[in-house]
């Protein structure tokens, strides 16, 4: 059988609020040779059983004790099957044409190792009223590093050999395993981002990036960064600001498509799903 073009890695703990709506964003996408490898990092609510409801053999379904996330990730990479590797977080969703567009990036610049995108985010009712503009060349992303993360990690697109040229994530690193990632990559490799947001996340009442300390790892890559650049004066903080626009009126043909291609789904995969949102900018919070 022909190996897929793209693997997906998705690990999830105690993700059922919202891991049903990132499955169904990716069986929505337009571009289909894809295998889905849900990694459950011992979760204890009814994540597994939402996974369970899908029946599609692109799907592949592992549970394990609670590894976290690095480790969960480097364990599905080492299982993936695809050239490129595509991230998606369990709580988050990707624009029906993330991979499609992704794809063609690669295929006009064969130097290109590594693609971000741009985000939509909520704020705490749900409602999709903000875009994150992520730097869309690689020089601003190489001047971006010593920064803040000039990427959004799951919205990014590898390829595989590159991550195993670079021994995958560091597991030193619990958490912005990413950031340590790129600082690694971006000396090396091309990488860049898509501007249009092709990707959408949820911004919680409380989120990681308000409620864990991430100071300790921060400072490692600031480390790592000034070695590697001879720039004593790089200072990064645990928090990135990133340009934003209000109202992204010109995005909302993609985000409805989406929502309406992850309705079409989950019609497919469970016949009594209704999707409820009352506006071009809701975030259904179970479709």
């Amino acid at each position: 059988m022909k190996n897929p073009e793209i693997s997906v890695v998705m690990g999830v703990y105690n993700g059922e609020g919202r891991i049903k709506n990132a499955i169904l964003s990716i069986l929505s996408q337009s571009f289909t040779d894809f295998e889905l490898i849900i990694i459950n990092d011992g979760s204890t609510d009814n994540t597994q059983q939402i996974i369970d409801e899908f029946d599609d053999s692109r799907i592949i379904s592992l549970s394990q004790e609670n590894l976290g996330l690095t480790k969960t990730l480097n364990k599905g990479i080492k299982l993936a099957k695809g050239k490129y590797i595509a991230r998606q977080d369990s709580d988050d969703i990707s624009i029906y044409n993330r991979f499609e567009l992704q794809l063609q990036a690669f295929e006009q610049d064969p130097e290109l190792d590594m693609i971000g995108t741009s985000m939509f985010i909520t704020n705490q009712k749900g409602i999709y009223n903000e875009v994150f503009l992520y730097p869309d060349s690689y020089e601003d992303c190489q001047s971006s590093i010593s920064r803040f993360n000039p990427f959004v990690h799951g919205s990014v697109m590898i390829k595989k050999d590159v991550l195993l040229n670079e021994n995958l994530y560091n597991e030193d690193f619990r958490y912005v395993q990413d950031y340590e990632l790129w600082s690694r990559l971006i000396p090396r490799y091309k990488c860049k981002n898509i501007l249009e947001p092709l990707y959408a996340r949820t911004r919680d009442k409380v989120c990681s990036e308000q409620s864990v300390d991430k100071t300790e790892y921060v400072e490692k890559i600031q480390s790592q960064i000034q070695q590697m650049t001879s720039d004593k004066n790089i200072e990064i903080t645990p928090i990135s600001i990133y340009p934003l626009i209000n109202y992204p009126s010109k995005y909302t043909k993609t985000l409805s498509e989406t929502f309406k291609r992850m309705y079409q789904q989950g019609i497919e995969n469970e016949k009594d799903i209704k999707l409820k949102f009352t506006s071009m900018f809701y975030c259904p919070q179970n479709i």
